[in-house]
């Protein structure tokens, strides 16, 4: 299992944490708490190859918005006749790539797009970076709570009692964690 957006030792540095006997646990709080974030931001953000096919492309003012950002590199753009298209204002193509939009020069039927994009534990914006190890926090912390320590209980003279699960941390998560979800959330339609 690999860092996916946050190293083990920036997470170490963060919660005051020498030596190894944690990095095996920590790794996988990360890797959790980076599909978290993923998840809860309805986007990707690990870099990674991807490819993505446009098809009926006729008109698109707009540009094509590739689904992951910002784009590291594009390997490849082909078009329904299997043509390379080619980078640059007197070319087929130019790229925004902190956006991930595709504007082309000509019309296309169909067009494949070969990229990289997402961050690596070195790109990662340090809110982005913070918000995993906060995350990381919650859940090692939690790891260390008995969850019996979280069951309630209460009782009312005459009228009976009830117990329940409490949920801590895990069901609230930071004021920090949660404003940063906020900035970098993708709509869902």
């Amino acid at each position: 299992m690999a860092e996916k957006l946050v190293t083990v030792a920036d997470i170490k540095v963060f919660l005051g944490i020498t030596g190894e006997t944690e990095d095996v646990a920590l790794l996988t709080y990360e890797n959790a708490a980076s599909t978290i974030l993923e998840t809860v931001c309805n986007r990707p953000f690990e870099s990674a190859s991807r490819t993505q096919t446009f098809e009926s492309v006729w008109n698109q003012s707009r540009g094509l918005v590739l689904q992951v950002r910002p784009v590291t590199s594009v390997t490849s753009i082909v078009d329904a006749d299997d043509n390379a298209l080619t980078a640059g204002y007197d070319d087929d193509y130019v790229i925004n790539t902190d956006e991930g939009i595709i504007t082309l020069m000509g019309h296309q039927k169909r067009v494949v797009v070969v990229y990289v994009a997402g961050y690596t534990t070195t790109t990662l914006p340090l809110d982005l970076k913070q918000a995993v190890i906060y995350k990381v926090a919650q859940l090692r912390s939690a790891s260390r709570t008995d969850p019996l320590s979280r069951v309630r209980s209460e009782t009312q003279e005459g009228v009976g009692a009830i117990s329940y699960f409490s949920g801590g941390t895990l069901a609230q998560p930071f004021g920090e964690w949660q404003a940063v979800v906020d900035r970098y959330r993708e709509p869902t339609i």
